[in-house]
């Protein structure tokens, strides 16, 4: 599942797709990748049971639409808070030491 996700495309799909269901083609122009190219990272995402599709007939085509399983919502929004507390303690950091360089704590 990790190696599935260890593309910033894959990443970015799993993203749009945590708040909604949406189509190919309009994944594709979201993402900003061809939808031959689209349908590989969707391919790895649903071998990876992260992702499901489902064909259905449009009024002139079949169409395509994606959701995200309930397992990639939730590893890419630990994925947040992790991203979060790693920012936070950066600026912890950051703020302890310009606090101890300013009172001159330092050795």
């Amino acid at each position: 599942m990790l190696e599935a996700l260890a593309n910033p495309h894959r990443l970015q799909i799993i993203a749009l797709l945590c708040d909604r269901r949406i189509h190919v083609s309009q994944l594709a122009r979201e993402v900003r990748i061809s939808r031959p190219l689209l349908y590989l990272h969707l391919k790895r995402l649903e071998q990876a049971g992260l992702v499901t599709s489902k064909s259905y007939i449009g009024k002139n085509d079949v169409r395509l639409l994606v959701t995200v399983n309930r397992q990639s919502y939730l590893v890419y929004r630990l994925g947040e808070l992790y991203l979060a507390e790693c920012k936070y303690l950066l600026e912890l950091c950051s703020f302890i030491g310009v606090y101890l360089l300013l009172s001159g704590k330092t050795t």
